[in-house]
């Protein structure tokens, strides 16, 4: 196995240096900081830099649909520098309704209000050594990992039943209709680009970080719920592959972000799009402890949610309950006053 190691500790070493090749790509010709939970709320909220990140967005599905179409289903193995990797892109086994739909909402929510989650904060906010992003993703780690190992040994979230009947009518395996669907999203993308010409070469630069993101995040083992909940429950079975995604994520980035923004300006826009750092405040650690709880309950954050939306029965099911959470932020942000935010 490459380097000598696992094939879990390979791919979590190969998806997490491709990742960081991704954002880092996106600063270095963008300025932008590539943030999973950011793309989806300011698609959804029709922000104006929307176009960029539904760029993005249509890459990680293109890649993932790509992908899984590539391997011939959910497993396969890819030639790394000469070494086999064995690949599991997702689980067969699909957790209860009620789960994921619980889950997802706090993600959706956590995520939104803590304005960030593992990509924003832990791939990108890390490498810059912002306050805000080690708090978030110490915060949000430690209560994920309490989460999940807590429910391992009390699994106490019941099944409503009328979520686990009404729900598998919300699942779509749209993985069989691959063509049709890249056709759709694609044809969108271009006539959402057509309306702004002038700015085609960042968005097909978006594009192509989204779809090289897509790729970390499957080879990784991020869109596999099994394994990430492995991660977060400490128990005698306890998987620490992961912690190498963030290793190696977080190194490269370190490096490549610090040469990057000494330029003066980003290869292909007039300034570099970086959230000021800030302090840390009640509502960023009060958003990465619901972001937490869902981490722990349904084992899925953003990136992963929209990589596999369009391969697995409930990957829409589980992306539209992120977003429901996001939603149900907007509304009711305007009463949620903390203090120190």
């Amino acid at each position: 196995m490459m380097f000598g190691l696992s094939n879990d500790i390979s791919c979590a070493v190969v998806g997490g240096a491709i990742m960081a090749s991704a954002t880092s790509i996106n600063l270095l010709m963008c300025g932008k900081i590539t943030g999973m939970s950011s793309l989806v709320s300011s698609v959804i909220g029709n922000k104006p830099d929307f176009r960029w990140k539904l760029s993005s967005i249509v890459g990680i599905i293109t890649g993932a649909l790509v992908g899984y179409q590539q391997l011939g289903g959910r497993t396969g193995s890819l030639n790394v520098l000469g070494e086999k990797l064995s690949l599991q892109l997702f689980d067969s086994s699909l957790l209860p309704a009620t789960t994921v739909l619980l889950g997802g909402f706090l993600v959706g929510y956590g995520v939104r209000l803590g304005s960030g989650c593992t990509s924003g904060h832990g791939l990108c906010g890390l490498p810059r050594l912002s306050k805000r992003s080690i708090a978030a993703v110490s915060v949000f780690l430690s209560v994920g990992l309490e989460t999940a190992t807590v429910l391992d040994k009390h699994p106490i979230i019941p099944k409503i039943e009328v979520i686990e009947a009404f729900a598998p009518s919300l699942y779509w395996n749209l993985s069989q209709h691959t063509p049709i669907v890249l056709a759709v999203i694609n044809v969108l993308m271009l006539v959402i680009w057509a309306q702004k010409p002038k700015e085609v070469k960042e968005f097909f630069v978006s594009y192509l970080v989204g779809l090289t993101f897509s790729a970390g995040v499957l080879i990784s083992g991020m869109t596999r719920v099994s394994k990430i909940l492995g991660f977060l429950t400490y128990n005698a079975q306890w998987d620490p592959s992961l912690i190498f995604v963030m290793a190696f994520g977080v190194g490269i980035n370190l490096v490549t972000f610090n040469l990057i923004t000494k330029r003066s300006r980003p290869v292909l826009t007039p300034a570099f799009f970086i959230p000021p750092k800030g302090e840390i405040d009640g509502r960023l650690v009060l958003g990465a402890t619901i972001f937490g709880l869902g981490w722990g309950i349904s084992g899925t954050c953003v990136g992963p949610a929209l990589a596999l939306s369009c391969l697995t029965e409930n990957g829409l099911f589980s992306l539209g309950s992120i977003v429901l959470g996001m939603i149900m932020y907007e509304l009711t942000q305007g009463d949620l006053k903390l203090k120190g935010s």
